[in-house]
């Protein structure tokens, strides 16, 4: 049979998206520890949960290249387009791995959280601010999770749509979600400037750190750009079937998802790259400086303190 993907822009769109960006995506997180492990630094745990979100992507890519090369052009919702095997293949595996892209989306914000803890938890306000960001995200993640796998009721009216039950609105669903999705990402933003103004660091390195986190809003600009998909006029001129409707919002914002994973691996290396070359080596520089002030050494505060001692008996 032909190679007929390009055939379908989605699908062209989907198949050179997964080419391009996994090696990126690969690349950045194996520069990520490959720079942990020259600083000297132990492997943390948002090194891991950024791993983490790696490994799921790579899953879901494997799975969207799977379906694109089965639809081949083709599309899946069309009735005889695909024999009925492979049509219930796609569905229900696209039907898992949507759910576990919740968890890629809350290893990554997870990762952020764990890193800025890490360096910044001298700051009181601060830790009381990643403790709450970390509370919605989680709870974020349990609801979403939860949601994808309940998207209708039972779960094989999806690609079984004569069973009795119903399916939820997608487009509801992914205002919602999204609209926290975002807002978790710029307020993550807001809380590492916050920071980094807080540092007694030059004037140039707090614009330089600023700079770098908020590289990081562009994920966050992901998300007004997926409710407008599900809202999209290309998505209304679907069967008006809930199932078929759904199917499509889903299928649309695949394309979105390979971006969302190279911005947040990006991000994260950018973010670490920037406290171990410009914030740790500063921080060191003063400590270095402190110690060569002049005045008493700890054996002089020692010897004095031995002196007084005698004196008293």
């Amino acid at each position: 049979m032909a190679f007929m993907v390009f055939n379908s822009a989605d699908q062209t769109a989907t198949f050179f998206l997964c080419i391009f960006t996994t090696p990126i995506c690969i690349l950045l997180t194996l520069l990520r520890f490959t720079t942990t492990q020259r600083r000297g630094r132990r492997v943390g745990l948002e090194d891991w949960l950024a791993l983490a979100a790696l490994i799921i992507y790579l899953v879901w890519v494997g799975y969207a290249l799977a379906a694109v090369i089965l639809q081949n052009g083709r599309n899946v919702l069309e009735a005889g387009a695909l024999p009925k095997s492979t049509t219930l293949a796609i569905i229900q595996a696209g039907y898992v791995l949507d759910a576990f892209y919740v968890v890629n989306q809350a290893c990554a914000k997870f990762s952020i959280l764990a890193l800025y803890y890490r360096i910044f938890s001298a700051n009181r306000t601060f830790v009381l601010w990643t403790y709450g960001v970390a509370t919605v995200t989680m709870l974020w993640f349990i609801s979403m999770f939860i949601e994808r796998l309940l998207v209708c009721n039972p779960p094989a009216k999806l690609w079984n749509p004569d069973l009795p039950g119903y399916c939820v609105n997608s487009q509801i669903v992914i205002a919602a979600a999204e609209s926290v999705n975002s807002l978790l990402d710029f307020v993550m933003i807001g809380m590492a400037i916050y920071v980094v103004r807080q540092l007694k660091i030059s004037a140039s390195q707090q614009l330089q750190l600023s700079l770098i986190f908020t590289i990081g809003g562009l994920a966050g600009v992901i998300g007004p750009i997926k409710i407008a998909f599900a809202y999209g006029k290309n998505c209304q001129g679907w069967n008006q079937s809930s199932i078929t409707h759904n199917t499509d919002v889903d299928q649309r914002h695949l394309l979105l998802r390979a971006p969302t994973q190279i911005i947040h691996s990006r991000d994260a290396l950018l973010q670490v790259l920037a406290i171990d070359i410009i914030l740790i080596p500063e921080q060191a520089n003063r400590r270095r400086q402190l110690n060569r002030r002049p005045g008493p050494k700890s054996s002089d505060y020692r010897a004095a303190f031995e002196q007084t001692k005698g004196m008293e008996r």
